[in-house]
């Protein structure tokens, strides 16, 4: 199950600004890509400024994200909704490519539920990819130990080296967004606080998104857990409609301000359940110096797994 919660990181980071997402592995290829001139004719004006946006994202050296998203769970049969906060802050730099996010979530409360004695008020999460190993954190002020970091690596399968790839050239990173179903289909100009931005929509096309996430779990293939044909399955009882507003710097094409809305049905056993997320994340501190975790301290995953498993042994014995 460790490459499902790899790979639901990845697509959480995808949802959350998926421009951003994938101006990490586009690297110094970005400089061989053409510039788009001011004077050349904008048959598709919301295009050539996301295409812009996009090739000025890939030569950043660095920059920092914060943001915060809510989530409305609507749980058949509840009765009341489930709301959530999410707090994220993170941070990217491409040479080497670096990429970390903590996230806190406040723990949902239920209405016309009585409170849960002792129960945390928010769980936060961690976790760090140096461009080879995911590390993972859970910290807790109540379990000094779990400030531990845990690496795995990832051992990604040649399906995910040929689409890394590809998303180093600015061109074929457009192509793989229009694949997945994120294009822009409109744009407008406003003044923020004296800024000039462009304000680009990108709406996802469910169907082909949900066909690009088949193709990524089949390069996943993995030993245990979920199959690719179970995941295909699950995936055709879920239907997204998720809509990112883009606010480009007019001077810079740095995309200041990324909007996310949208929501998710997953049909379950006759019964539906509705997933309703709504976020701002903005992106800051372009091009300035960037501090990552200490994670020299790590220990891997299977030896957490084998310490687990010792520990359990230890318990039955003890009965």
């Amino acid at each position: 199950m460790k490459r499902w919660l790899l790979n639901g990181i990845l697509g959480l980071s995808l949802l959350i600004a998926p421009g951003a997402a994938m101006a990490d592995d586009m690297g110094e290829a970005a400089e061989e890509a053409p510039a788009i001139s001011a004077e050349a004719p904008a048959s598709n004006p919301a295009m050539d400024v996301f295409r812009k946006a996009t090739e000025v994202s890939a030569r950043l050296t660095s920059y920092l994200m914060s943001g915060d998203l809510q989530a409305t769970i609507n749980i058949p049969e509840a009765p009341a909704p489930l709301t959530a906060n999410l707090k994220l802050q993170g941070a990217v730099a491409t040479e080497p490519s670096r990429f970390a996010m903590n996230m806190t979530m406040e723990m949902p409360k239920l209405a016309g539920q009585p409170a849960v004695p002792n129960a945390p008020g928010s769980l936060d999460f961690r976790f760090y990819f140096d461009g080879k190993q995911m590390y993972m954190q859970f910290p807790s002020p109540k379990n000094p130990a779990s400030n531990q970091w845990v690496k795995q690596e990832l051992n990604l399968p040649a399906g995910y080296e040929n689409l890394l790839t590809q998303s180093q050239n600015p061109a074929k990173a457009l192509e793989m967004m229009d694949k997945m179903g994120l294009m822009p289909t409109n744009m407008e100009e406003t003044w923020i606080d004296g800024q000039r931005y462009y304000v680009v929509t990108v709406q996802i096309d469910n169907a082909r998104f949900k066909s690009y996430m088949q193709e990524m779990m089949a390069l996943s293939q993995p030993k245990e857990g979920v199959s690719p044909a179970e995941m295909n399955e699950a995936l055709k009882k879920i239907d997204m409609d998720f809509r990112y507003t883009y606010y480009i710097n007019a001077d810079t094409y740095v995309t200041d301000k990324t909007e996310l809305n949208g929501s998710e049905r997953i049909a379950a056993e006759g019964k539906t359940l509705s997933i309703d997320i709504t976020g701002t994340v903005r992106t800051h501190d372009v091009n300035m110096p960037v501090k990552f975790p200490d994670v020299s301290n790590a220990i891997d995953m299977k030896e957490l797994e084998k310490q687990a498993e010792k520990t359990a042994k230890g318990i039955k014995t003890s009965k």
